[in-house]
């Protein structure tokens, strides 16, 4: 049985009447996963645009990136058995 832990929160951050960032948070299942750290860098572009893509849908910017890792772990894996 996966464990669920509930967390909401949103907070938006307003400049000179511009939204300039917004966070969200929800329930993230599967936490129960052994996780660990792993840094990197990115473009800048990208990094704005995941966290655009995490508000709309109200996820998490790393799930988006873990969702992301699979899909290309899973594409190279398909070409590799052909």
């Amino acid at each position: 049985m996966h464990q669920c832990i509930f967390v909401y929160f949103s907070c938006q951050v307003i400049f000179k009447d511009k939204l300039i960032s917004m966070y969200h948070c929800g329930i993230y299942p599967n936490m129960d996963a052994k996780r660990k750290n792993y840094n990197t860098t990115l473009r800048s572009d990208l990094i704005r645009d995941l966290k655009i893509l995490a508000a709309k849908k109200d996820a998490r910017v790393n799930d988006l990136l873990e969702e992301a890792i699979q899909d290309i772990l899973k594409k190279y894996e398909d070409k590799k058995e052909r």
